[in-house]
């Protein structure tokens, strides 16, 4: 049974999962935040949820950054095993992994984070700040991302294709303080901070007794082939943020997932109790020049508040509002605060 049948066959499926004993070393996840500020050049017409804007005009112009063919297909290509783009965006996991069987395609190393703020015209010389996470391998190929969103400036974004500039970025702490690493001005990239780790994200925030989880940005879940109105419970949610995370550490960070007791972390979610919850389903659609077409978007916006033993969960939660959970979480969808 791989975590792709997990996720997607129901609560009763923790039962049948293998049983894996022993303890997960995390020491070799790491990630780093990034916040990118742009400024207008031409007015900016950008839909309300902007992460959608932002990572589809990104993977365009990344393909035409470090793609020598430009192909539209990466399976046959002789460069795929050691092409970034191969990598970041057309990433096939290895079959030989009880816990990747059937997947057939990786998570992206990467999460957009785009503002909180709806507005939708950004007139000339108005500013506009998001995040960007990168995770594991992903981290050593900033300067082309970097290179990347200056060619995104110049090719424009958005209804009217506006154009922008790349005016600086911050390398952010778990705080929210900045360290800029590059400017407009001097057009030099400096040195990011050393990676963050989990073992940071648990130093000052121990595990409590309950909490409520707060989406800032539409959550996606999916249970029997169907999507969620609602979360119907603890384990519906871990589960899905659970199979995130490994497929993430296991791809992006060569973390070894052998010793993952994923049955007994299933098991022992169903323990936590559900006290309430608020949510209402938003959907859009994004256009995608890749394809040509329309695609249908959306998930719950809310929040829903647990208790019970949170202690064995609380890493896994907490790494998850850094990387997200559910589906398009590279376009910003996911994101959630912890409340406790």
């Amino acid at each position: 049974m791989s975590l792709n049948d997990a996720e997607s066959n129901g609560p009763d499926n923790a039962e049948r999962l293998p049983s894996r004993t022993g303890a997960l070393d995390m020491s070799r996840f790491t990630f780093s935040v990034y916040r990118m500020t742009i400024e207008a050049v031409d007015p900016l017409h950008l839909p309300p949820h902007k992460g959608s804007a932002l990572r589809g005009l990104f993977g365009n112009v990344f393909r035409k950054v470090v793609c020598p063919f430009k192909q539209q297909d990466c399976r046959n290509c002789l460069l795929k095993d050691k092409c970034i783009y191969a990598y970041v965006f057309e990433t096939i996991p290895p079959q030989d992994q009880p816990f990747l069987r059937h997947m057939t395609n990786a998570p992206h190393p990467f999460v957009f984070r785009p503002p909180a703020e709806t507005r939708t015209i950004y007139e000339p010389v108005e500013r506009l700040s998001f995040d960007l996470i990168l995770m594991g391998r992903s981290e050593e190929f900033l300067p082309y991302y970097v290179q990347t969103f200056m060619v995104m400036g110049e090719t424009g974004i958005g209804l009217r294709r506006g154009r922008f500039i790349l005016k600086s970025i911050e390398n952010l702490d778990l705080a929210g303080a900045g360290r800029v690493i590059y400017t407009e001005a001097d057009q030099y990239l400096m040195s990011p901070s050393a990676s963050l780790t989990w073992s940071d994200l648990l130093a000052d925030r121990p595990a409590p007794d309950h909490c409520t989880v707060q989406f800032l940005t539409p959550v996606c879940l999916r249970e029997k082939g169907r999507y969620l109105k609602d979360i119907p419970s603890f384990e519906v949610l871990f589960r899905s943020l659970l199979r995130r995370i490994v497929v993430l550490a296991l791809i992006h960070c060569g973390v070894d997932c052998s010793g993952l007791d994923f049955n007994g972390l299933c098991r022992a979610s169903n323990t936590i109790t559900k006290i309430s919850s608020s949510f209402e389903f938003k959907s859009w659609e994004r256009y995608s020049s890749r394809w040509k077409c329309r695609h249908p978007m959306g998930g719950l916006i809310g929040s829903v508040t647990f208790a019970g033993d949170l202690g064995p969960f609380w890493p896994f939660l907490l790494l998850g509002e850094q990387v997200h959970v559910g589906k398009n979480t590279s376009f910003g969808l996911g994101q959630y605060r912890l409340v406790s």
